[in-house]
């Protein structure tokens, strides 16, 4: 599946649900529909902040989403290679208040 495809499922790097029991399922299955949109909703807001990046909690207030849904967006999106961690010149993974920072590729 490609990212944000026609059918705006967006993109999985693993099979939905994260946990075996019939609420992550069924929650999967809620979020199929949408997940394209959020998916770019994530992107955008990263490739709006610049060089600054953004966090998971930056990105969950300004787009008013739930941690629940903004960081499998925000993986899918790392894991197809559109968004990285910020690093510093020796390589190490640069932090604002203890959370990694996401820039776009």
């Amino acid at each position: 599946m490609k990212l944000f495809d026609t059918d705006h499922h967006g993109v999985h790097a693993y099979d939905p649900p994260s946990q075996p029991t019939e609420t992550s399922r069924q929650a999967a299955e809620n979020i199929k529909p949408i997940s394209g949109r959020l998916q770019k909703a994530v992107l955008a807001a990263i490739s709006g902040s610049d060089q600054a990046g953004m966090t998971d909690p930056e990105l969950q207030a300004a787009l008013s989403m739930k941690g629940s849904t903004e960081r499998p967006r925000r993986r899918e999106l790392y894991l197809a290679g559109l968004i990285r961690c910020q690093k510093d010149p020796f390589g190490t993974p640069v932090t604002r208040e203890g959370c990694q920072v996401w820039v776009k590729r």
